[in-house]
């Protein structure tokens, strides 16, 4: 269990501060002054902080973007991290116009990966 004190709230609309209570990967309770009991559960004081649901980014280059003029032009495959940290917590994974320097067995173990590391991914096969 997992008790979130103090945060500023959104569920996208703003709900002010709030406390969430978390278990079983699902929030079970949002409310003010909320109380959990239990040696199991963690509580983080959120004061200042932004509680906000996880993003979709439905247009993601998980196997770097760039590459068709050549394998000098790639950029770097995405890092988990970086998709976190933006508050990413579902994506589509895609090749777009690069079918020579990356191909769909590259795409699908790289979202196979993305969702081993913990965050949910999907992908869209082919490029154009």
């Amino acid at each position: 269990m997992l008790l979130i004190k103090n945060a500023m709230v959104y569920d996208p609309m703003p709900l002010g501060q709030q406390d969430v209570l978390i278990g079983f990967d699902r929030i079970l309770r949002i409310g003010r002054n909320l109380q959990a009991q239990g040696e199991d559960v963690e509580v983080i004081d959120a004061q200042g902080k932004f509680l906000v649901p996880g993003l979709i980014d439905q247009h993601v280059h998980v196997c770097g973007g760039g590459g068709e003029g050549g394998f000098h032009t790639r950029t770097p495959e995405l890092n988990l991290s970086r998709a976190v940290e933006a508050g990413v917590t579902t994506l589509v994974g895609l090749l777009g116009t690069d079918g020579y320097t990356k191909n769909v067995d590259m795409l699908v173990a790289k979202t196979k990966a993305l969702n081993n590391e913990g965050i949910t991914a999907y992908c869209l096969t082919g490029a154009y």
